[in-house]
C-alpha cells in the first residue's frame, strides 16, 4: 500500500522542535512538520514553514491564508507576499479583503528639521531614511530606531533625492537648480553638477539609472542625463515647456516618466530618448508619479487634486479619482502593485486598492501638507514627510 505523504512516520523529527534530535532521525514530512514549525517561537522557522507549505495542495494554502492572522508582524507580511504570487481567484478575494494597508498605523515621529520637509527616499536595502528640507539640510536617519544618523549641510534648500543601487551615493536637487553629490557614510560632499540659476527654478526631480552610472534630473522643461561621476551632462530632451516636478523610473531602467507644472506627463524610452507617450487631462500643474515594478501601470497626481490611473501598454486612462479637496503633492505605489497612496493638503494620506479604485483607509496624524512618500522595498513600511517638520513611519504594529 502507498504510504501518505502527509502523514509523519515512525521516527520523524519536528523541525525547530525545543528537544534534541536524535541522531539517527529524519526531518518529519508533510503539512503534520509545517504546522509544527508554524508553532515554533522563532520568526523565521514560521516563514520558512509557510513557503513549504505551498507544496501542499490547498490544505497547505489554507495554512498560509490563516497566517495573515498571526501574532508576529513578520510572519503576517511573509504570508501576505506568498499569496500575492497567487493567481486563484480565492486568493485574490482573501487579499483584497485582508490588504496589510488597511491596518497601518504610526510607528514613530522622527523630529529634528527645522522647515518644511520637503522630500523622503529609502536606501535600497529599506534599512536607512533620507530626508532633504527647506530648512537647508539632508537627514540621515537609521528605521529601525529612529535614530538620527548625521546631518549633512547643503546651503540651499532641498527640493528631491535620489540614492544610487549601492546605497554608497546621495543626490540632492536643490532650489537653485544645483545637484550635490553626496557620500553619505563619510559626510563628504563629492561633486556639484550644473550652475547656480535662481531659486525661482530648482531641481524637484531626480532619478539614478539602474546600474547607477546615470543621474537623471528635472527642472524648468529640460531632462537631463548626467555621467555624476565625470561631472558632465551627456544630453538633455525637452520634456516639458515649463518647471519639472517629478521624475519616476521603471525596474528595468528603461522607461522614464515626468510630471511637470505644464499640466502634461511624457513618458520615455531610454535607451532611444525617444518619447512614448504624452498623457494630458488635468487643470493644475501634476506633481507625481509612479510605476508599478511590472511597468503597466502609471499612477499620477495632481494639485487640481485627482489622481489619473494609465495604462502604459496602451497610453490610455483607466480611471480618475478625487484624491483630496486641495491638491496631491506626491502618489506611491506597493511594491506588490496592488495598493497606491496619495498625500497633499487635507493633512492625510489616502489608500487605494489600485485595481477597483476603492478607497480603503486615510492616515491621519500630520499637521500640514503631506509633501513626499517613501515605500520600503519589501513593502513593509511606508514613510511620510510634511510641511509640519516632520517624518512619520507607518506600517504593522
Amino acid at each position: 500500500m502507498s504510504q501518505n505523504p502527509n502523514q509523519p512516520r515512525p521516527f520523524d523529527v519536528v523541525l525547530g522542535s525545543q528537544i534534541p534530535t536524535p541522531s539517527d532521525a529524519v526531518v518529519l514530512g508533510g503539512l503534520p512538520g509545517v504546522k509544527q514549525r508554524l508553532a515554533s517561537t522563532i520568526p523565521q522557522n514560521r516563514i520558512a514553514a509557510l513557503k513549504e507549505a505551498l507544496q501542499h495542495g490547498d490544505a497547505g494554502l489554507d495554512l498560509v491564508i490563516q497566517a495573515l492572522q498571526n501574532e508576529v508582524t513578520q510572519v503576517r507580511w511573509a504570508a501576505y507576499s506568498l499569496l500575492g504570487q497567487r493567481k486563484e481567484s480565492r486568493i485574490k478575494q482573501v487579499l483584497r479583503e485582508y490588504n496589510p494597508w488597511q491596518k497601518l498605523t504610526c510607528l514613530r515621529t522622527l523630529e529634528g528639521h527645522s522647515y518644511c520637509v520637503s522630500c523622503v527616499i529609502f536606501s535600497p536595502d529599506g534599512q536607512t531614511l533620507f530626508t532633504g528640507s527647506w530648512d537647508k539640510t539632508i537627514k540621515v536617519w537609521e528605521l529601525a530606531t529612529g535614530r538620527e544618523i548625521c546631518t549633512l549641510d547643503t546651503q540651499i534648500g532641498v527640493n528631491s533625492l535620489a540614492i544610487s543601487p549601492d546605497s554608497q551615493t546621495l543626490f540632492s536637487g536643490l532650489g537653485n537648480t544645483v545637484i550635490k553629490v553626496w557620500d553619505w557614510q563619510t559626510r563628504r560632499e563629492i561633486s556639484t553638477l550644473g550652475e547656480p540659476r535662481g531659486s525661482a527654478m530648482g531641481i524637484h526631480g531626480l532619478a539614478v539609472s539602474r546600474d547607477g552610472q546615470i543621474l537623471f534630473s528635472g527642472d524648468w522643461g529640460l531632462l537631463k542625463a548626467w555621467d555624476w561621476q565625470m561631472g558632465k551632462e551627456l544630453y538633455n530632451l525637452r520634456a516639458h515647456s515649463i518647471q519639472i516636478y517629478c521624475l519616476a523610473i521603471s525596474l528595468d531602467g528603461q522607461t522614464l516618466v515626468c510630471a511637470s507644472r505644464d499640466e502634461t506627463i511624457t513618458v520615455w524610452d531610454l535607451p532611444t530618448a525617444k518619447q512614448i507617450y504624452r498623457f494630458k487631462g488635468y487643470s493644475k500643474a501634476v506633481t507625481s508619479v509612479a510605476l508599478t515594478g511590472d511597468k503597466k501601470t502609471l499612477v499620477s497626481g495632481s494639485w487640481d487634486g485627482s489622481i489619473k490611473v494609465w495604462n502604459l501598454q496602451t497610453g490610455k486612462e483607466i480611471y480618475t479619482l478625487i484624491g483630496d479637496k486641495t491638491q496631491i503633492n506626491c502618489v506611491a505605489i506597493s511594491p506588490d502593485g496592488q495598493t497606491f497612496f496619495g498625500g497633499g493638503g487635507e493633512n492625510a494620506i489616502k489608500v487605494w486598492d489600485l485595481q477597483t479604485g476603492q478607497q480603503m483607509n486615510t492616515l491621519t496624524g500630520h499637521k500640514n501638507h503631506i509633501n513626499s512618500l517613501a515605500i520600503s522595498s519589501d513593502g513593509q513600511t511606508l514613510v511620510s514627510c510634511s510641511w509640519d517638520k516632520t517624518i512619520k513611519v507607518w506600517g504593522l504594529a
